[in-house]
């Protein structure tokens, strides 16, 4: 099983309002209509691969279901972003040489019925300091062996061998584990109540929904500030556009703290780092947690 730390916040957010989605719109349509072309991106892949990898979550969750999440990217600009997919593409010595990072394209996403949830979030203004960690993780085998956490997820996906779930092993989705790297080396703690060696999309997203007023986040970037925390997601049913819904925050103005040596080197922040973060809302026919 995996080892949670309870948040102290007893409430997620509540700081959101709903927005329903417009009819026929897919995927990159509603990144471009939300203004997201940086920060994490997650998605749910309907997929039977997708399905297994969300039902490996369910350890994570506190009713056991699957995880609304399947893959966790960075986004690098409105078409592409950055990810560690277990799908097999293109040629698999370049999966060594990049470290299993690989830059996909949106439009392999687009499709609300192949992929019918979506969220973005964004934790810091210097993105292009978030995509140069990325780069480095990418060119540094050194720093964390994702093709070799792949391969414990593609026995579990394929059921060969004894197959157990990595995830109760204490080894992470190779997509959300990239992502913690990535932003623990810029002091940005994304998943406060779990390991690091248990990142997924599920605990990524809870950690946002659960640890929203907590003491847990930092921007440890030199001589940046702590920028203003954005989440948006969509989460939607099958294909009908009635059930699509688009959730958002409003922006914090956190531009005037700092982190002090300190919290770069403990990875926590010397004061509260505010944030916002979705929560679960009374729909008829789509279920949210």
């Amino acid at each position: 099983m995996i080892i949670i730390r309870r948040s102290p916040d007893s409430k997620s957010n509540k700081s959101l309002q709903g927005t329903t989605a417009k009819a026929g719109e897919t995927n990159r349509a509603w990144l471009r209509r939300i203004g997201a072309n940086r920060g994490i991106v997650l998605l749910r892949g309907a997929s039977v691969a997708h399905f297994r990898i969300r039902t490996a979550q369910s350890h994570a969750r506190a009713d056991l279901a699957p995880s609304y999440w399947s893959i966790a990217g960075l986004l690098t600009g409105s078409e592409t972003f950055l990810s560690v997919p277990l799908e097999l593409t293109g040629d698999s010595s370049e999966l060594a040489l990049r470290n299993g990072v690989h830059e996909c394209k949106l439009a392999d996403y687009d499709d609300p019925r192949q992929f019918p949830n979506i969220a973005a979030f964004h934790f810091t203004a210097d993105d292009a300091k978030i995509i140069q960690y990325a780069n480095r993780v990418a060119e540094e085998r050194s720093i964390i062996d994702l093709p070799t956490l792949m391969l414990p997820w593609l026995n579990f996906i394929w059921i060969t061998n004894k197959s157990p779930n990595p995830l109760a092993d204490g080894m992470g989705l190779p997509s959300a584990a990239f992502l913690e790297t990535v932003y623990g080396i810029g002091g940005i703690e994304l998943t406060p109540g779990v390991s690091s060696a248990a990142s997924c999309p599920e605990v990524i997203w809870q950690s946002a929904k659960w640890w929203h007023s907590s003491a847990t986040r930092c921007c440890c970037i030199p001589s940046e500030r702590i920028p203003a925390f954005w989440c948006t997601w969509l989460a939607r049913r099958f294909i009908p556009a009635r059930f699509r819904f688009l959730f958002f925050t409003s922006t914090l103005d956190t531009s005037s703290r700092r982190c002090s040596p300190s919290a770069m080197n403990s990875r926590r922040p010397s004061a509260p780092a505010s944030s916002c973060i979705a929560t679960r809302k009374r729909l008829p026919t789509v279920r949210i947690l």
